[in-house]
């Protein structure tokens, strides 16, 4: 097997795919990662691969906010008890939208379960990845 490189071409390119299911588990900085990524031309499956690289930096962040009792409840919810980048915007979104403590819990769960879906479409997941 080939040995992988972190050098780059003159190009600005690596000479292995960096969101390929082969290369993920590389302890490469995500900035590094990111950088040279078109996220106009990119695959579908690249873009998602880089939400979960981005949720995975953002739930690193976060759990050195579990610490404060300020901070903890927030963070466990709208970022590391969720499965993919989508659903971490869409629990964000909707705290900010519904409140809990007002009545019509019904409303909040469709509204939660609508923006999942929507967010989590491939058109809007580039969107959101690439911002």
């Amino acid at each position: 097997a080939r040995g992988i490189s972190l050098s780059m071409t003159a190009e600005r390119r690596y000479d292995f795919e960096p969101w390929s299911v082969g290369t993920d588990q590389l302890d490469t900085p995500f900035e590094i990662r990111v950088q040279d990524i078109n996220f106009r031309l990119s695959s579908d499956a690249q873009i998602a691969a880089c939400g979960v690289a981005i949720l995975a930096a953002v739930k690193h962040e976060a759990r050195a906010l579990r610490d404060s009792l300020i901070t903890r409840s927030l963070v466990e919810t709208c970022i590391l008890e969720q499965n993919t980048l989508s659903d971490a915007m869409a629990t964000i979104l909707t705290s900010k939208i519904c409140s809990d403590e007002l009545p019509g819990s019904q409303g909040r769960k469709a509204l939660l379960e609508a923006m999942r879906l929507h967010l989590s479409s491939p058109a809007v997941l580039r969107g959101l990845v690439s911002d």
